[in-house]
């Protein structure tokens, strides 16, 4: 199973099962257990959550991931998930970054720069690549796939964000045999959007807008990890030009991108 879809299923498992966690203590009340007994129920939730999840990664085929997805639909944490079709992921991505109140994190995996259409697409793009400076208490930090077809794109985007201290530029630089990050959105701690993580055709129910705080926090990790792995060109307004310097010998035609040493 690829990284993206354990990922997924840990992601809408954990979901699932603090919805149902939530509920144990009105449970508990329902059965006029004793306060003692309910906070022990309270005390192993979080062993039973850790001890499903991690079985989920290892044991869970293909076809149970979907059942996965299936099966949360039918439950009530509608609210906390939403499938988007990739028509409306565009419009909701932007109007997220809008309500960002302190903090905008982007990843963008892509090997074109995101210029064609649909028309939503670039107007998001232009959206974030200006929020740095419409909007000087939002942290903003973004995540671009190194390529060749990229490059100029990352070198405009450096040259953008250098100077302002609220903005960072890292540039992930692919490996053979290592399958691509999760492009995703994180906007303060309350909402992320997965874009594509099932690589599903354009038209499809495809996209994923999480809105729980805790799996978030989730995400905040997996975030972080993807930045600590890729080259920080931009960090709070500092351009690092020997970075610059080395992502432009890696993307020259005689320099395979994953030569890195």
């Amino acid at each position: 199973m690829s990284s993206k879809r354990r990922l997924l299923i840990v992601l809408l498992l954990y979901i699932v099962l603090v919805a149902v966690a939530e509920s144990l203590p009105h449970f508990a009340e329902s059965l006029n257990l004793k306060e003692d007994i309910a906070r022990e129920i309270a005390a192993l939730t979080p062993l039973l959550l850790t001890t499903i999840v991690v079985s989920a990664i290892f044991h869970f085929s293909h076809e149970q991931a979907e059942a996965v997805i299936t099966f949360m639909s039918s439950l009530g944490v509608q609210s906390r998930v939403r499938i988007l079709p990739s028509a409306d992921t565009y419009r909701t991505l932007r109007e997220s970054a809008l309500t960002a109140s302190h903090r905008l994190y982007t990843s963008y995996f892509g090997g074109q720069p995101p210029t064609g259409k649909p028309e939503e697409k670039r107007l998001y793009q232009r959206t974030i690549a200006s929020l740095h400076k419409k909007r000087p208490n939002v942290q903003v930090k973004r995540i671009v796939l190194l390529t060749r077809e990229n490059l100029p794109w990352i070198q405009r985007l450096a040259a953008a964000m250098a100077g302002a201290e609220n903005a960072s530029l890292a540039v992930y630089c692919p490996s053979d045999g290592h399958g691509l990050p999760l492009s995703l959105q994180l906007v303060d701690q309350r909402r992320a959007i997965l874009v594509n993580p099932t690589e599903k055709p354009a038209g499809a129910l495809r996209d994923i807008m999480i809105l729980d705080s805790q799996a978030v926090e989730l995400l905040d990790g997996y975030y972080s990890r993807i930045w600590s792995a890729s080259r920080q060109v931009v960090l709070k307004g500092n351009l690092r030009q020997a970075e610059m310097a080395r992502l432009t010998e890696l993307a020259s035609p005689d320099k395979g991108l994953d030569d890195d040493e």
